[in-house]
Order: structure tokens, then C-alpha cells, then sequence
């Protein structure tokens, strides 16, 4: 069984994309509970559905896996929302990592759509972005050209033994805002930081010194731009 990632990919498309697209998740999901962030596992829509929806064989997906990794077909909906009538956002359980080639397949099929209704994609600000997070392998990415996923930085750990803190992840959208929420869970477990100032590194490597002492596990990662 793989390591599951997060992927949330946010689509900023015309509207009538869109309805089709949401048409068809909530068709295909009418008999499962998973409206509202309730979860599901089988039974519902997978990538490979909507690879269908736009056009994608059985065969042809075969035979693109072969070519090029497949289309990255390997993940299932998690749930969707819908902001309003041109941003969508979609939130997948990936194996592994993100499915690029498939964020890829929409970038082309959302070109398409714009080209035969003749509308400038640039003018209004069409695309599609997508942030992954996954622990065991690492994988904190992101391909943001819609500029919706402003964080550079995750931090998080297990609150166990004696550490000090809740341990609950907090994304921050800067060096500067990490330094800050560093610098305060340093102090709290004991460590004086007058002389790091604003040094990420210092402060990272201190933090892990922490973290080593009292053998928590921990995330502190900044996002790979893609």
C-alpha cells in the first residue's frame, strides 16, 4: 500500500468548464456520504474517471501510462469546493506524491476549452494550481502560477513527554514568519534566541536539536516550487 499525499488542486476556469466538471463529481458520487469533507475510499471517483469524462480511452490511458508514466492516474477524490463560478478546488488522497502529468492533462484540456470559446485564459486569470504534502517521503511541492497557495513553510511535531507545545501545524507564508513561530517554540522549551535573530538556519538547526533531545517526531520543511 503507498504512502498517501494530500494534493489539493485549485482550478480557476469558465464557468460552464466547471459545471460540467461538478455535474459530473457529484453523478458520479450520488450514492456516497461524502459531501461535506466526509471521506471516502472506494466506490467513488478516482483520477482516471475524470481522465474519462474528457475524453480519455481505456486504451489511450494505457498506452499514455506506457509512454509517459501514464497520465498519473493513481488517486481518488477526497472531496471538492466550490468557491463560485470560475475557481474549483479539489482535494485528492495521491500515492506517493503529486500526479503532475494529470495537472498537466487539465492545463491542455482548460487551453482547449478556451480556445473554441474563444476566450483569452491571461485576460481573466484562468489556470490551475496544485500544493502536495506527504511525511514519509517527504514531499512538500507546489506549482502555484494562480498564486492561491501562498505558503513557504510547514511546521508541526507530536506533542509527547516534555516537550513543550501543541504540536499543531502552522504554514508559514514567509523566512521571516518562520523565524517568528521558531523563535517562540525555542523559548518556550527553554532555549535563549537573542543572539539568532532572524537566521532560518540557526534557528532550524536549534529547533532539530529540540526536537533530537527529546526524540519527537517533527515536520519543518519548506515547499519546493515546482
Amino acid at each position: 500500500m503507498p504512502n498517501w499525499c494530500d494534493t489539493t488542486l485549485h482550478i480557476c476556469a469558465p464557468k460552464p468548464m466547471l459545471d460540467e466538471l461538478e455535474d459530473f463529481l457529484n453523478t458520479e458520487n450520488k450514492d456516497m456520504p461524502w459531501f461535506k469533507g466526509e471521506q471516502f475510499r472506494s466506490g467513488g471517483v478516482w483520477i482516471y474517471d475524470i481522465l474519462k469524462l474528457y475524453g480519455v480511452s481505456e486504451e489511450k490511458e494505457r498506452q499514455g501510462r506506457s509512454e509517459m508514466d501514464g497520465y498519473c492516474d493513481r488517486g481518488y477524490l477526497v472531496s471538492y469546493d466550490r468557491y463560485d463560478d470560475c475557481n474549483l478546488c479539489i482535494y485528492f488522497d495521491t500515492a506517493w506524491g503529486p500526479c503532475t502529468q494529470f495537472t498537466d492533462f487539465l492545463r491542455d484540456k482548460l487551453a482547449d476549452f478556451c480556445e473554441k470559446e474563444g476566450t483569452d485564459p491571461d485576460t481573466y486569470g484562468y489556470g490551475v494550481s496544485w500544493k502536495a504534502e506527504e511525511d514519509g517521503n517527504v514531499v512538500y511541492e507546489k506549482d502555484d502560477p494562480l498564486g492561491v497557495f501562498p505558503e513557504e513553510w510547514i511546521f508541526s511535531f507530536w506533542p509527547e513527554g516534555d516537550i513543550v507545545g501543541d504540536g499543531d501545524t502552522e504554514y508559514c507564508e514567509s523566512d521571516d514568519e518562520m523565524c517568528e513561530v521558531l523563535a517562540s517554540f525555542l523559548e518556550d522549551n527553554g532555549v535563549d534566541t537573542k543572539g539568532f535573530g532572524k537566521d532560518i538556519d540557526k534557528l532550524t538547526a536549534e529547533a532539530a536539536k529540540v526536537f533530537n533531545k527529546y526524540e519527537v517526531c517533527y515536520t519543518l520543511e519548506r515547499f519546493r516550487s515546482i
